[in-house]
């Protein structure tokens, strides 16, 4: 499999017009994926995270600021990354098998080999009985499995994921969230992960940035403190439910500023005596904290 990229952004901008003129959407933002990373952004609603995905992708120019994989810069340029939206986004006239090998086809990369890899990647997921069924047939989550590895086996090997279970159901998505790590264990592929979710973000992540509201910029860099393998038992742990507080104080407080909804909140929560007041993350510039086309 290719060498896993770095990822740079540096300074990235983006307004759009409006009526009564320029729509600041992202404002100065800079962060980095390290190869073989797993980073999510996550932020108050219209916050401006898919058009930051938009601008990796080359979908979206910005005013200001550089787009760089490894050496080169993409900056406006598409074609580079893989990428899994918010649906499944599955061809509904082609086979499970067919879509899965979509990007190698368009890429003029798909032969026998392709196929076999794809059919033994099915199998590993559960799916190898599906592999020349239509898509209707399959339940969200496992249409979610095929959009997954449809990116996942792509010839670019850079992924982004955009808010991929926001449809499914709580269970559903419980479900998904611990498939999904553990694969990405598996592979270790670079990712930047899009997410409302604080409770997925931690779970999942290497490194987790806080957007503010819109226009966007990085307001906290989180290094998250939990080994690999990691296990879904470590959402119990008194850390990380003191990390859940601050993101979730930190959010709201971006929210409010802006005068916008407060983002949906994880369900769990404990008591206010349950463990003792959080420590706050380092405010005001972007920080490390170890022991740590819409807009939105």
């Amino acid at each position: 499999m290719t060498v896993d990229p770095r990822l740079t952004l540096t300074d990235v901008s983006v307004s759009y017009p409006s009526p009564t003129g320029p729509l600041s959407v992202l404002d100065g933002v800079s962060l980095t994926v390290e190869p073989g990373e797993f980073v999510s952004i996550i932020g108050p609603s219209g916050a401006g995270k898919s058009t930051l995905l938009h601008v990796v992708g080359g979908l979206v120019v910005p005013q200001t600021g550089r787009v760089v994989l490894d050496d080169t810069d993409i900056t406006g340029t598409a074609g580079h990354i893989s990428h899994m939206p918010q649906q499944p986004a599955l061809f509904p006239w082609r086979t499970v098998l067919d879509n899965v090998l979509l990007a190698q086809e368009i890429a003029g990369e798909r032969g026998p080999d392709s196929t076999d890899q794809a059919r033994a990647w099915l199998a590993r997921i559960g799916l190898e009985a599906f592999a020349d069924s239509l898509p209707h047939t399959l339940s969200g989550g496992m249409q979610q499995r095929v959009a997954f590895l449809r990116a996942l086996l792509s010839p670019r090997p850079f992924m982004c994921l955009d808010e991929p279970f926001s449809a499914l159901d709580a269970l559903t998505r419980s479900d998904m969230q611990r498939w999904l790590l553990h694969l990405w264990e598996e592979t270790r592929r670079s990712v930047l992960f899009i997410t409302h979710n604080i409770e997925e973000a931690l779970l999942l992540s290497d490194t987790v940035y806080v957007l503010s509201a819109r226009p966007a910029r990085v307001i906290e860099k989180v290094v998250v403190p939990f080994d690999r393998p990691r296990e879904e038992s470590v959402v119990d742990s008194a850390e990380f439910v003191r990390l859940r507080r601050d993101l979730t104080s930190l959010l709201r407080d971006a929210g409010a500023a802006a005068g916008t909804p407060r983002p949906v909140l994880p369900a769990a929560a404990l008591p206010p005596t349950a463990l003792p007041p959080a420590a706050p993350l380092a405010g005001g510039t972007p920080s490390s904290v170890s022991t740590p086309l819409e807009i939105s």
